[in-house]
């Protein structure tokens, strides 16, 4: 096959160890803080199948499809967010998705049926999360 290999020996290559070096102190506190939020959203993901079959008695297949539905609402509300943003500025954005991401565990702890629970995981994503967590984006309008 001609054209092979796509990416060439003589291309530099980038290490992790460059990034970090080539970041600014501003993108490396994004980084370091993403990260660390990630890591916490991925240990709490599982225990919210568990809260929510074993303490609030949502059947397995009810919860699996209210977590299934942070995609479907990710997938519906990404692009209208974005618009949003380039609309009435990222700073407004990001208060009314910090806003989001305080009431949604809100309504996951103190929900007692069904709609409560989808109320919830629909805030969630709306909040531009998978999971909770307070968006780290900087803000500069």
């Amino acid at each position: 096959m001609a054209g092979w290999p796509i990416v060439s020996d003589a291309e530099p290559k980038v290490s992790l160890a460059g990034l970090w070096r080539a970041l600014s102190p501003s993108g490396r506190w994004l980084l370091s803080t993403t990260a660390i939020t990630t890591l916490g959203r991925g240990m709490v993901l599982p225990f919210t199948i568990v809260y929510l079959t074993e303490v609030r008695h949502v059947s397995l297949d009810t919860a699996g499809v209210l977590m299934g539905l942070i995609a479907v609402a990710a997938f519906v509300i990404t692009g209208p967010s974005g618009a949003l943003t380039d609309r009435i500025g990222s700073r407004r954005v990001v208060i009314a998705a910090t806003t989001l991401a305080i009431a949604a565990p809100l309504l996951m702890g103190f929900g007692t049926s069904l709609p409560w629970f989808l109320a919830a995981v629909l805030v969630i994503r709306a909040a531009g999360q998978d999971e909770v967590e307070i968006p780290q984006v900087p803000v500069h309008d």
